[in-house]
């Protein structure tokens, strides 16, 4: 705010951004919003996929004991599992992205979430779509996961081989 004295002109430029501050401000709100919920998605997928790598390390627990006896290092058995962990990560990420696409796609082109115009102004949900940074995003969940990931193939290093061939 700007306080005025005699010798300024009666009409002073302001932007909309300073006239109606609440509203950008409610606007800034929604996207710290959209990142708490990003971080929270992508927490809950490194979780899962946390998960879903300790079932298949336990699960094969016996043939990590034996490529560990058969002398390969404990880095080329977390490879193994590291790679199998990545194409189950992309995988998922593709069957999210082809279906969240489409959805975007099908509301841009048939406007099939309509809205009350006396409500929110418009009479559909808007949809624009930024192939950069779809992309960049999926680069980024991709990479964050793939980091969460070398977590359990740490437990890697820790199996003894003479005790997963043990014969019972």
């Amino acid at each position: 705010y700007r306080h005025t004295t005699e010798e300024d002109s009666p009409v002073a430029p302001t932007t909309l951004a300073q006239k109606y501050y609440i509203f950008y401000d409610w606007l800034t709100l929604l996207d710290l919003n959209v990142l708490i919920i990003l971080v929270l998605m992508m927490a809950v997928a490194g979780f899962n996929m946390v998960s879903a790598l300790l079932i298949m390390i336990f699960e094969r627990i016996s043939q990590i004991g034996l490529l560990k006896s058969l002398g390969m290092s404990n880095r080329g058995v977390a490879k193994v599992f590291l790679t199998k962990a990545a194409l189950t990560v992309a995988q998922g990420m593709l069957a999210g992205n082809t279906l969240a696409l489409a959805i975007c796609l099908a509301q841009q082109h048939l406007k099939i979430m309509p809205l009350d115009p006396a409500n929110y102004f418009v009479s559909y949900v808007p949809i624009h779509l930024e192939w950069g940074t779809i992309l960049l995003m999926n680069l980024i969940a991709f990479a964050a996961i793939m980091l969460i990931m070398l977590l359990p193939a740490i437990f890697i290093g820790k199996i003894n081989p003479a005790t997963t061939m043990r014969v019972k």
